[in-house]
């Protein structure tokens, strides 16, 4: 099933209804919202409400927040949808950039052939909201799509883009699977996006 993949891996986006919790703030003297300020130990802000009170949040509170702007400011409403790898034995997937070596190395999980970490390094990728460098290994992510094909990445403040594949291809580096899957000894193993095989 897996080396039968489709063009379009993940799943494809799901609308998400958030319980909107009406908040008022003042913002004076404080510093300028983030995405995963800190990396994950400090991110666990997943609402709006969150990321206006603390500063820093994760995919789901940016999403939420364009969401909110859009329907405050009577431009619309766009769906806040989860976007999640959807083949067998994948667990996530690496956000760009990261740098692949040679063929891989890890032979016996094919298609998944490279090792994270070994063969696959992070280097800086896309900025995301006031960090220049943020997190990069998720197993899911919220974006915002409007209208019928437009796709907003708000933690990275990227879009419209024009579907859920031009999406996929402009922002995931590979897909990651648990080589215990095979029986191995525990590490993540990468497989690249089929545009990129």
């Amino acid at each position: 099933m897996g080396s039968q993949a489709s063009p379009r891996e993940l799943r494809a986006p799901a609308p998400f209804c958030a319980k909107r919790i009406p908040v008022v703030l003042a913002l004076f003297d404080r510093p300028p919202l983030s995405y995963y300020a800190g990396g994950f130990a400090h991110t666990t802000q997943t609402t709006v409400a969150q990321l206006l009170r603390d500063g820093n949040g994760q995919c789901g509170a940016w999403a939420d927040l364009l969401e909110s702007c859009w329907r405050t400011q009577g431009i619309g409403t766009g769906d806040m949808v989860l976007v999640e790898a959807d083949i067998w034995r994948q667990m996530g997937f690496i956000v760009r950039n990261w740098t692949f070596s040679g063929n891989g190395t890890s032979t016996q999980t094919s298609p998944y052939v490279y090792v994270l970490h070994s063969d696959v390094t992070d280097t800086t990728g896309v900025a995301g909201q006031n960090n220049p460098d943020p997190e990069s290994v998720f197993a899911l992510h919220y974006v915002v799509r409007f209208g019928r094909n437009q796709i907003y990445d708000p933690s990275y403040g990227l879009g419209p883009f024009s579907s859920q594949l031009e999406w996929e291809t402009q922002a995931i580096a590979g897909f990651l699977a648990d080589a215990s899957d095979w029986q191995l000894p525990a590490q993540w193993v990468v497989k690249l996006p089929s545009a990129r095989r």
